[in-house]
C-alpha cells in the first residue's frame, strides 16, 4: 500500500525578509514544515489545510 502525505510552505515576507513557519516534532526534535497523512477518498487540499490547522 502507497502511503500519501502532503503538507504547505507557510511563510511572510516582512521589510523584505523572508521567515518560513516550520513545526517542531515531540519525539525527535526534528523540524519540518507542517505536513500530515492522506486519509482514504479525502481531496489533497483537504489534507494539507488539515494539517495547516489541526
Amino acid at each position: 500500500m502507497i502511503e500519501k502525505s502532503c503538507g504547505t510552505i507557510p511563510y511572510t515576507i516582512n521589510n523584505g525578509t523572508i521567515y518560513y513557519l516550520l513545526v517542531k516534532a515531540k519525539d525527535d526534535g526534528y523540524c519540518g514544515f507542517p505536513k500530515g497523512h492522506v486519509e482514504a477518498n479525502e481531496f489533497l487540499t483537504d489534507a494539507e489545510t488539515k494539517a495547516f490547522f489541526f
